[in-house]
């Protein structure tokens, strides 16, 4: 009985992974401008709803980064890298009265290239949208669905620092032009 209970598990396994395999492996043809496009147009009604000042400023050099300033306090981020981390995009919120983060939406595009030549072969397109407040929480988007929604501390917290040390940087900058 044992044996029919692991077998018919590892079945399993290997059929879900055949199935993950199966969508990973054509990313290229699956993207997330659908839902990127909703969530640019929710970052740009937030701008427009704190009447936020543009304020562009390289915190890094390969980072394109503009800010949304409201209050002399950034309440909207946007920034990049690209090409050499794959090409990622994310927008970030912050909460106007604890001047913490409230959520950030990160797409992020991986290239596979053909053959150790610069010929791009694929991509693989995925959107994670990071809410921690109310309530920590991850959705993960691929081919402008939902496929995950996790509390994935890892996530959470990979580029918390990063933006902390932009936001801060960048606030001097603009207070102090």
């Amino acid at each position: 009985m044992k044996i029919k209970l692991v077998l018919n598990s590892r079945i399993i396994h290997i059929i879900f992974g055949v199935l993950l395999l199966t969508i990973f492996s054509n990313c290229s043809k699956e993207n997330n401008d659908d839902v990127m496009k909703q969530f640019e147009n929710d970052f740009n009604d937030s701008i427009t709803k704190y009447k936020a000042e543009k304020f562009e400023y390289k915190f890094e050099a390969l980072v394109q980064q503009t800010s949304y300033i409201f209050d002399s306090k950034i309440k909207l981020l946007k920034y990049s890298h690209e090409p050499e981390n794959g090409f990622i995009q994310s927008l970030v919120f912050f909460d106007s009265s604890t001047d913490s983060i409230q959520k950030i939406i990160r797409r992020e595009i991986t290239p596979e290239w053909k053959n150790n030549s610069f010929k791009l072969e694929d991509s693989c397109d995925t959107t994670y949208v990071l809410f921690y407040s109310p309530k920590r929480k991850v959705l993960k988007y691929f081919d402008n669905k939902v496929i995950d929604s996790s509390s994935n501390e890892a996530l959470l917290k990979k580029d918390i620092n990063y933006i902390k040390k932009m936001k801060v940087d960048t606030e001097k900058k603009y207070n102090y032009k």
